[in-house]
């Protein structure tokens, strides 16, 4: 995509994104995505397949991988972990 918008070849791109900003052009999209998808989780109900898909993933197996990879739990570990910390926090603060 990047590729054809800019007319270069993708490699060139990749390759001209690490020496300029110092990490992998894949590891920063897919951290990126993950985050869009950490957030879209804290924020509404819809599965996990549609968060997936909402982020640009075609596959929920690559989503769960990558969204693990780099969160260290599941999304629906995430999920449930931000909403155990918000009910928590919610009961000190009436204390």
């Amino acid at each position: 995509m990047l590729g054809e918008k800019f007319f270069l070849h993708p490699s060139t791109i990749s390759k001209d994104f690490t020496k300029y900003c110092g990490y992998n052009l894949n590891k920063y999209i897919n951290t990126v995505r993950v985050c869009e998808a950490a957030s879209l989780l804290e924020n509404n109900s819809d599965s996990v397949a549609v968060i997936a898909e909402r982020c640009g993933y075609d596959s929920v197996n690559t989503f769960l991988r990558q969204f693990k990879s780099i969160m260290d739990v599941s999304p629906l570990q995430y999920r449930k972990s931000v909403h155990e910390w918000w009910e928590t926090s919610r009961k000190s603060r009436r204390k």
